[in-house]
């Protein structure tokens, strides 16, 4: 499969996107939201954001590690990557998100939890 957003809902019943790798790796987690409708807008932002360095911004981790913060045009972080341990693979993980194309599908996942629940 090619890589793609995935609309997915957690455990506590709040949406949230994901980007994933056509290896079906998660590149970017979105930020929990209550209503779809924003989660859907913020893949939208997500598409155009993406390819912008200055908004792929890198944070350091208490313990020493980093991931990147996906900022939206009013900076508000809509996604992040996990935490990895080096610089270097933050690197990696920044040119694969590049890399994922702007028209990459949104797969509605949600349906996958609502049966798992039952």
């Amino acid at each position: 499969m090619s890589a793609r957003f995935e609309l997915v809902l957690d455990g506590r019943g709040k949406f949230h996107f994901q980007l994933c790798s056509k290896d079906d790796d998660v590149l970017l987690r979105g930020v929990s939201c209550a209503r779809r409708e924003q989660v859907e807008l913020d893949v939208n932002t997500a598409r155009r954001a993406m390819q912008d360095v200055q908004r792929l911004t890198p944070f350091l981790s208490y313990d020493g590690g980093c991931f990147l913060a996906l900022k939206g045009d009013d900076d508000r972080v809509i996604a992040r990557t996990s935490r990895v341990a080096t610089k270097e693979e933050l690197a990696v993980i920044a040119r694969r998100i590049r890399a994922v194309p702007e028209d990459a599908p949104l797969i509605d996942a949600t349906d996958k939890a609502l049966h798992a629940k039952h």
